[in-house]
């Protein structure tokens, strides 16, 4: 057994890429696979790295035998049940279920899981989704949400009467920047007086 820092030899090489070749061949890996696999085999420079590629591909067992050889000339599986008499005086088809094949229910959907399965008690409820559970209000929760309800309020009213009393005051504006029925000051008056 060499060391995985010895460097790999041409040999070496060889039986990697053999090695996956044959995996490819046989179906065990993909083409794709086989190719990368065949260039880091290629450009490994020791048995370590060799390794890596083609330590999975190694050691595989052969394909099990089949557990029940038929007769040559008959289908593998157990025999087809057409006889009434084995079935109750019920005409029967096919083969009845056996190791290795299932038979849904026949209620059987394919999908998501029923509303019953994933919520056990939403049997009698309403349709559609599950009620989510109200959490109990702690005072501390409660305390929170007042408080911030209050500072919404004292910092929006005063917000909203400023903002409205300038809209209110530019829209009765007469242009010259004095509102309208004021009395002129003496220093914006033109005329002197005495």
């Amino acid at each position: 057994m060499k060391e995985p820092h010895e460097r790999a030899s041409g040999d070496d090489r060889d039986d990697g890429l053999k090695a996956v070749r044959d995996a490819a061949r046989a179906g065990r890996i993909s083409g794709i696979d086989a190719d990368h696999r065949i260039q880091q085999i290629k450009a490994a420079r020791t048995i370590g790295e060799l390794d890596i590629h083609t330590r999975d591909l190694r050691d595989v067992p052969p394909p099990a035998p089949p557990r029940f050889q038929p007769p040559a000339g008959r289908p593998a599986g157990p025999p087809p049940v057409t006889p009434p008499e084995s079935s109750a005086g019920m005409p029967r088809e096919g083969r009845p279920p056996g190791p290795g094949r299932t038979v849904p229910p026949p209620d059987y959907r394919p999908g998501l899981p029923t509303r019953q399965q994933m919520h056990p008690g939403a049997r009698f409820g309403r349709p559609g989704r599950p009620p989510l559970r109200k959490s109990p209000a702690s005072p501390l929760r409660i305390a929170v949400i007042v408080f911030i309800g209050v500072m919404a309020v004292a910092i929006l009213v005063p917000l909203a009467i400023a903002l409205l009393s300038v809209f209110a005051l530019s829209a009765v504006d007469d242009g010259d920047g004095r509102s309208p029925g004021s009395e002129p000051s003496p220093s914006h008056s033109s005329v002197l007086t005495p």
